[in-house]
């Protein structure tokens, strides 16, 4: 047999080999970076970590702090971010917690499956090949149903936080999305 084409076979394994070798040498900082990550103790952040802070943090907007807690709220910041200041500016930056319209118990409930309703539907937004368009349609059903609520102050904040790509498919109009009468 003709032992040519063998030892050109064996020469492009070798070839092969070597390449991965020195594939694996010089590619190593991706690898390093994820033991750096494992080693630091904090896991890497997930889908469900993201929507786990979205709850939260829509939640708090249909709870938005009370008049009492808002200007201490504020002092805090203010303390943290200049502690050399003195109170006149932090006194600027206290604002009126927002009034909202109460609602019977029927309203109550309605509005509360509504707003599940956004906060699923912002989930899925975030997805890939998701749209927030289902989230839209709740939220301008919420403002228009419940106006001057917590929940329609909800929803414009919610309407506020869509990318804006969306915003301009969705036509969010600026009134949609002001918070000033509350």
């Amino acid at each position: 047999m003709n032992t040519f084409w063998l030892k050109i076979a064996g020469a492009a394994v070798g070839v092969v080999l070597i390449l991965i070798i020195v594939g694996s040498f010089t590619s190593g900082n991706d690898q390093s970076a994820e033991r750096d990550e494992a080693s630091s103790g904090t896991p890497p952040k997930t889908v469900y970590d993201q929507f786990e802070e979205d709850d939260k943090r829509m939640d708090a907007m249909v709870n938005p702090p009370s008049e009492q807690s808002a200007p201490t709220q504020a002092a805090t910041q203010a303390e943290q971010t200049a502690p050399a200041q003195t109170l006149a500016p932090a006194q600027a930056i206290q604002e009126k917690a927002p009034q909202f319209r109460e609602l019977s118990i029927t309203e109550q409930v309605e509005a509360e499956r509504l707003w599940e309703m956004v906060k699923a539907e912002r989930k899925m937004g975030r997805l890939p090949v998701m749209t927030y368009t289902k989230m839209i349609r709740y939220c301008r059903e919420l403002i228009q149903r419940f106006p001057g609520t917590r929940y329609a102050y909800g929803a414009k904040q919610a309407l506020a936080e869509v990318p804006e790509r969306y915003r301009k498919q969705n036509n969010i109009t600026d009134e949609e999305i002001d918070l000033s009468k509350f």
